[in-house]
């Protein structure tokens, strides 16, 4: 892990790095304590399990993670450094719009991205999660000083859609809130399985 303070980063990857930082904190202890009951629990037929939701986070990371981090290895081989915040266009901000909590209208999950459930969520669901926030933050970090809208990534998904590097790397974090909010909720639901 780096060891760049958090204040040190551009006010935009600052943002996305607190942002991480508190999802690891409170993942960690969720996650670490749920027992599998609590992973496969759900409320109805058409409400993710927790191990669903996590493994849907860990999916899209999956896919995009990589392609991030070469997209900025290529960036700083380039040369192409900036300290300015990124100004993202309409379509650009609508799409992480749509990644975030509260979207202006919803979108199919894509099929790369329809989670299948591991057959042991404790020992691989969470675990893996965790590493994953591991790799966002040194992602967010690896950015500083980076022009985030010199190259564009391809989508996983869809190789029609293309956007800066910074969109995807804002995407995956707005997206791990979105849906972490579903992990609050179910465990907010009077029916959810107490330890």
């Amino acid at each position: 892990m780096t060891t760049i303070p958090i204040l040190a980063l551009r006010s935009d990857l600052r943002r996305l790095a607190e942002h991480t930082a508190e999802l690891k904190h409170e993942a960690a202890e969720i996650l670490c304590a749920a027992t599998r009951e609590q992973w496969l629990w759900s409320p109805d037929r058409n409400t993710w399990s927790m191990a669903l939701v996590v493994e849907h986070l860990n999916s899209v990371a999956r896919q995009g993670l990589p392609r991030i981090e070469e997209t900025l290895a290529r960036l700083r081989a380039e040369g192409a450094l900036s300290d300015a915040v990124p100004k993202y266009g309409f379509i650009e901000r609508l799409f992480i719009s749509i990644l975030s909590p509260n979207p202006p209208f919803r979108v199919p999950v894509p099929t790369i991205y329809i989670p299948r459930p591991a057959a042991d969520p404790v020992a691989e669901t969470g675990p893996e999660f965790m590493k994953a926030l591991d790799r966002m933050s040194e992602c967010i970090f690896s950015a500083n000083g980076l022009d985030l809208k010199r190259l564009k990534m391809q989508s996983p998904a869809d190789a029609r859609i293309r956007f800066p590097v910074g969109v995807w790397l804002e995407g995956i974090v707005v997206h791990n809130d979105y849906h972490w909010l579903q992990v609050r909720a179910l465990r907010s639901h009077p029916q959810f399985p107490r330890s």
